[in-house]
């Protein structure tokens, strides 16, 4: 086996490179003088401009979208707390009913409490549902608080 790949490995070479020598001469080389003679006076200014102007343009629409994207996990958040806000006060008020009510009024009472505490917790879950997917999709946190960077 020694053998063999000893011998083959001795022949490949003289079998690629030993064996058609047109093959080597055919590969042309360039160097910076061969692209001189190509280069035109305009190519260093008007074009130079369109690329600058075409980054600029496409940072600006990237500020653009990453602004519209704040404004939409920003917008999710608000709503979201605004829930739990107005059920907070809905229980206070619910509290308050409670306490000077008579027995029918009581039951009453406290069945809309209970329903006033099962939304503010739904709600409290949506929130941190909303946080979840926001990091696992990389949103700074800022933006589910309205802050700008």
């Amino acid at each position: 086996m020694l053998v063999f790949l000893g011998l083959s490995a001795a022949l490949f070479p003289a079998v690629v490179f030993g064996g058609n020598e047109s093959l080597q001469e055919e590969v042309p080389t360039f160097s910076n003088k061969d692209l001189d003679k190509y280069k035109s006076s305009s190519d260093d200014t008007s074009q130079g401009g369109m690329d600058v102007d075409r980054r600029g343009d496409s940072v600006k629409r990237a500020a653009k979208q990453e602004q519209h994207e704040k404004e939409y996990w920003c917008n999710r958040a608000r709503a979201y707390r605004k829930k739990i806000d107005k059920a907070a006060g809905e229980i206070t008020e619910a509290g308050k009913d409670r306490g000077g009510a008579g027995r029918k009024q009581s039951k009453t009472a406290v069945k809309k409490l209970g329903r006033e505490k099962r939304q503010l917790r739904d709600a409290e879950i949506d929130l941190r549902d909303l946080e979840d997917e926001a990091h696992r999709k990389g949103i700074p946190p800022g933006w589910l608080r309205c802050q700008s960077d």
